[in-house]
């Protein structure tokens, strides 16, 4: 299925600020960060959907550690409109299992409804196992995926999950017309870069990140500050950087129309 209408997508970055003498482990840092005035953070989201409802946007895709809580709350999903929308939930920053994953659940929100959740199965290509590789083309087939009258065939790949790609191998993935790959941090790194270009192939990926200040933790290096975050890649390159609307000194909100 092609697109049949002009596709417009916003992509949003919101903006962490570590606090001084974080943990080592960036992403730790800035997931507490992120989540841990949660009030603030529902605030910023809410007041993004309330801009985004004079944008005419067919998706909204926001990043990693969205919101703190494991559930959606229902003045979100009511704000979300008749648009899908990209949403994450923190419930909990503790250690890993091999049963939970990462500890925060990804979430479609389409006309005010859940039509599609998940859990984060892999962010590096050592975690690029068998087992993990058949897990998530089999959710890409299924609970993962669903139509989009513009959008065509959709699917959600989180983070670093684009890892399954292998660059000199056909992608182990369902075939998509659009992927929704919301981050939590920014990658420029090539190899990621040509992933996502590879699964964008035949069709479009849209990412975006949380941007944030330097991290200086308690040891080891400092972290350079992250500025930008929304890429798009289409037919296998890498899309013009988007326009963008900064909302609040929190919140911006970049904006790719495709042709139809």
């Amino acid at each position: 299925m092609k697109n049949k209408a002009r596709a417009r997508i916003g992509l949003v970055e919101l903006h962490v600020t570590p606090r001084a003498g974080a943990p080592e482990d960036k992403l730790v840092a800035l997931a507490h960060a992120a989540v841990t005035d949660g009030a603030a953070r529902l605030r910023t989201v809410l007041g993004v959907l309330a801009h985004a409802q004079t944008q005419r946007l067919d998706a909204i895709v926001f990043p990693g550690w969205t919101l703190a809580g494991e559930t959606v709350p229902k003045r979100v999903l009511a704000a979300c409109g008749d648009r899908v929308v990209v949403l994450e939930g923190v419930g909990g920053l503790g250690k890993r299992t091999p049963k939970s994953q990462y500890p925060w659940s990804t979430y479609v929100v389409w006309r005010g409804q859940i039509v599609a959740r998940c859990r984060q199965l892999l962010a590096t290509a050592a975690e690029a196992s068998e087992q993990n590789v058949t897990h998530l083309a089999r959710e890409l087939a299924g609970p993962r995926a669903f139509v989009h009258p513009t959008l065509g065939r959709t699917g959600l790949l989180v983070c670093g999950e684009p890892n399954v790609v292998r660059e000199h191998a056909p992608s182990p993935l369902p075939e998509l017309d659009t992927i929704l790959n919301p981050a939590h941090t920014p990658s420029r790194l090539p190899a990621m870069q040509r992933k996502r270009a590879k699964l964008a192939a035949k069709g479009t990926l849209f990412t975006t990140a949380n941007t944030h200040d330097g991290l200086t933790p308690r040891a080891g290096r400092a972290r350079p500050a992250a500025r930008h975050a929304a890429e798009w890649f289409h037919r296998g390159v890498r899309g013009a950087r988007p326009e963008r609307l900064t909302l609040s000194p929190g919140a911006t909100l970049c904006i790719v129309e495709l042709p139809g």
